[in-house]
């Protein structure tokens, strides 16, 4: 995992949203971060440290002229590997953009020569503010990340552009920054999901595929550098941040959007579980149910990952096998009928689940086995092998 033993300073600054900390905060150390929290004075009034030194394990900082055996601003900016300042108030960001550095915060920011990612938080008339506008246009051009803001309602009763972005969309943002980007310039691809063909205008035929595995492939691809276009199947997953996505329901529609994007990919990974088959009618009325037996009459759906394999054009195909039986004989037979640089073998135990076991099988038939990890972690593993075929290839 990419944030495993690393180390993140927590800026808060005297804003609301400050409470929305606290949750980040237990994802970084749930993903084994060490976690350091700095507060202005101001953001104490909103949130007492006492709730941040228990979640984090560490006593928080507020005071810069405290004892700490040398210069603390400088200490912390060598400690860490990423500061997050969230929430970023106006006047922070006013503070970081002129250099004044008149707190413990933005003195250790000044010092840091690490990446800085920071989440705005703030009336939206404040953050519609030229003066506002033009310190983050500024400090974004010196290479400081932005996070957000959303919009929404706000504590103040209004609604608008302000709102402190989600802790997992934080957690997203400081992962994409810590993640080497082994994959800039490329175009990926990836399918994710189940698709479902329709009976009739309630009841369809699909599978078990909860799209876990193409949503995480899309996050992970997105955070090492590629542009990312994810086409997935009916599911409840959120929208990865930062990946363009397409919404289909049928095998057909899957077919028409990876045709339509795959001629501009790079890398495409075929991680959607397509039906084969679907009902030869569909009927326009819901069917009435009947005492006799009823009899479904199926017609093959086009096989997306072979049509690809066949015009691959200089393209990385990889693409996923789920079997129930002989799963490496049968998955390298589909490596070679569907022309892929990679297959990924894997059976229906990981279809609706976080974690998964699978084996991947390369062109030149070469296995690697990967024990029972999370999805997100596999996504890594898989990557880490396709950045690796892609440099023996030149």
């Amino acid at each position: 995992m990419i944030l495993r033993d690393r180390r993140i300073i927590i800026g808060i600054t005297g804003g609301i949203a400050a409470y929305k900390v606290a949750e980040l905060v237990r994802l970084l150390k749930k993903e084994g971060m060490e976690v350091q929290v700095v507060m202005t004075e101001a953001a104490t009034r909103f949130v007492t440290p006492l709730t941040f030194e228990v979640l984090s394990g560490r006593p928080v900082l507020c005071d810069q002229f405290a004892a700490t055996g040398g210069p603390a601003h400088i200490e912390l900016s060598d400690w860490a590997d990423l500061v997050l300042i969230a929430p970023a108030t106006a006047n922070t960001i006013g503070k970081l953009a002129s250099g004044i550095a008149d707190n413990l915060l933005t003195t250790m920011v000044m010092a840091s020569r690490g990446p800085v990612v920071v989440a705005p938080a703030m009336n939206h008339r404040m953050y519609e503010n030229p003066m506002v506008r033009e310190n983050i246009k500024r400090i974004s051009g010196l290479g400081y990340v932005f996070v957000g803001p959303e919009e929404g309602e706000l504590a103040c009763g209004w609604s608008g552009r302000g709102r402190l972005v989600e802790p997992p969309c934080m957690l997203e943002a400081i992962k994409d920054v810590l993640t080497p980007k082994d994959l800039k310039d490329e175009r990926l691809l990836v399918t994710a999901g189940p698709t479902r063909e329709p009976i009739d205008p309630v009841r369809f035929i699909s599978n078990r595929s909860s799209g876990r595995m193409g949503y995480e492939l899309a996050k992970e691809g997105r955070r090492r550098g590629a542009e990312v276009v994810l086409i997935t199947g009916p599911t409840h997953l959120k929208q990865p941040y930062g990946v363009t996505t397409v919404r289909v329901w049928s095998a057909e529609e899957m077919h028409n959007a990876v045709t339509s994007y795959f001629p501009q990919s790079t890398i495409v990974v075929m991680a959607s579980a397509v039906a084969d088959y679907r009902p030869k009618t569909i009927h326009t009325e819901k069917m009435k149910k009947k005492d006799a037996s009823l009899t479904l009459e199926l017609e093959r759906t086009v096989d997306i990952l072979y049509e690809l394999g066949r015009s691959r054009a200089g393209k990385l195909l990889v693409g996923f096998a789920l079997e129930t039986e002989d799963l490496i004989e049968n998955t390298k037979k589909k490596l070679k009928e569907k022309n892929l640089d990679l297959i990924v073998a894997n059976t229906p135990a990981s279809m609706d689940s976080e974690v998964s076991s699978v084996t991947l099988v390369d062109r030149d038939l070469n296995t690697q086995t990967i024990e029972e990890c999370t999805k997100e972690e596999l996504a890594g593993r898989i990557f880490s092998r396709i950045v690796e075929l892609k440099k023996l290839a030149g």
